[in-house]
């Protein structure tokens, strides 16, 4: 009878031992795969951001160009037939096919 039951105990004793081994691999394995999309998330991320810096950026940059062409008009003295503008009252537009608007 004691040597049913040791038998007993040593075959539940061996089936539980690879069940958990088996356990150990796929959280092992678990924790790899999540490393690894964790990694990819990561990557997706910063991805968004720098596409969201380079977007705003470029509008910044644009604004600002807007807003320095306003200053340059404001400041010019007349606007030329090729459409520049011209800041001089000494030959003012010559090279330009003379002066489409005074504009002080």
């Amino acid at each position: 009878m004691n040597t049913a039951r040791a038998w007993a105990a040593a075959i539940l004793l061996s089936f539980s031992f690879t069940a958990l081994a088996q356990q150990g691999e796929s959280v092992g394995q678990k924790i790899k795969g999540s490393a690894t999309e964790a990694k990819q998330a990561i990557k997706r991320d910063v991805a968004t951001v720098k596409r969201k810096v380079r977007r705003d950026a470029a509008a910044v940059r644009a604004k600002a160009n807007r807003d320095k062409a306003a200053v340059r008009r404001k400041a010019a003295i007349a606007q030329c037939n090729d459409g520049v503008y011209s800041y001089t009252r000494r030959g003012t537009c010559n090279q330009h096919g003379g002066i489409r608007k005074r504009l002080r």
